[in-house]
């Protein structure tokens, strides 16, 4: 009889906890959003009051594919770094706020398919230094999306074609500013790393009207980009 007892003791002391946290949860469901592969930092939060919006942050590198529409071509052909650093803030069980420093290559390239081969005839190469703003949404653990608004300041610019290059004066020239709508999805890989694909459109225009080679007047040029890369959480 006192092996039974002590037996019974042992399991509802095992039981009660337990008991206690799903009563826990029912009351608090968003704190049931959170990571639950591997020892994952916990940047969704456990707990209420001072544990709610936490600071994170980190590097990020990766590859942008970059055309600029109303240059009369097609397609994202240009290659481009793309580095910098992030911050988040988280706000809500799921929502964060997050900010960029980053540089970004963008512009476009045109070649020409010539006796088999292809000719590069149109370069137009843009530096910029960008502070994208965005609200990020874990729809998932592990899976967010983000959208929000980059702020963009034009570090260098340079346009050339088959001939040579190309003076930026007058109505050539490329404004110092950019304003462009932002979109990404995340994948987060690890307690540290997280894959980012996503996309940026020039809001306002990036240059003037221009003629194109064929006398077709665009109103206007604007970026237009996808990108690839990969982030590490400190």
């Amino acid at each position: 009889m006192g092996s039974k007892r002590i037996f019974l003791a042992l399991a509802l002391s095992a039981l009660l906890p337990r008991i206690a946290l799903a009563q826990q949860d029912e009351q608090h469901p968003p704190l049931k959003f959170r990571y639950e592969v591997g020892q994952y930092r916990q940047r969704v939060a456990e707990g209420e009051g001072d544990k709610w919006h936490r600071f994170g942050g980190g590097i990020s590198l990766g590859v942008a594919a970059s055309q600029v529409d109303g240059d009369g071509n097609a397609g994202y052909h240009k290659p481009s770094p793309t580095f910098g650093i992030w911050v988040d803030r988280q706000m809500t069980a799921r929502l964060f706020l997050r900010m960029d420093l980053r540089y970004m290559g963008k512009g476009a390239w045109h070649n020409s398919k010539i006796n088999g081969g292809s000719r590069r005839d149109y370069t137009i190469s843009l530096h910029y230094l960008e502070l994208p703003l965005t609200a990020e949404y874990f729809v998932l653990p592990r899976l967010s999306i983000a959208a929000g608004l980059g702020f963009g300041y034009l570090m260098g610019a340079s346009e050339s074609n088959r001939f040579g290059e190309l003076p930026l004066n007058g109505a050539r020239q490329f404004r110092r500013f950019e304003l462009s709508a932002q979109a990404s999805l995340a994948f987060r890989i690890s307690s540290h790393f997280t894959a980012r694909g996503g996309g940026a459109y020039s809001i306002l225009p990036i240059r003037g009207q221009l003629a194109d080679p064929l006398g077709y007047i665009r109103h206007g040029q604007y970026n237009n980009l996808l990108y690839v890369g990969i982030e590490y959480e400190i």
